[in-house]
């Protein structure tokens, strides 16, 4: 739904950059929406019980490296090599 310069969306209003400054603001609440989704979701996993992480193949201890995506040369636990 539109509202003059404002859209709005499911989850926020974003207003559309007219400016580098708008842009830079626009960059900053994205910046901070994902560090917020990322939070909610490392939050979750914590949550998960160790049984349930060692059947998807994972460890505690990799929680935060798959939530903050640092887990691109990541062997999983069993895998054969």
């Amino acid at each position: 739904m539109r509202c003059g310069q404002l859209t709005l969306t499911p989850t926020f209003w974003s207003p559309k950059p007219r400016n580098e400054l708008g842009a830079a603001l626009a960059r900053w609440f994205d910046d901070f929406e994902q560090r917020r989704r990322r939070r909610r979701q490392l939050d979750e996993l914590r949550r998960v019980p160790a049984g349930t992480l060692r059947d998807i193949g994972l460890d505690r201890s990799e929680l935060m490296s798959v939530t903050y995506g640092g887990s691109a040369g990541r062997v999983k636990r069993g895998a054969a090599e």
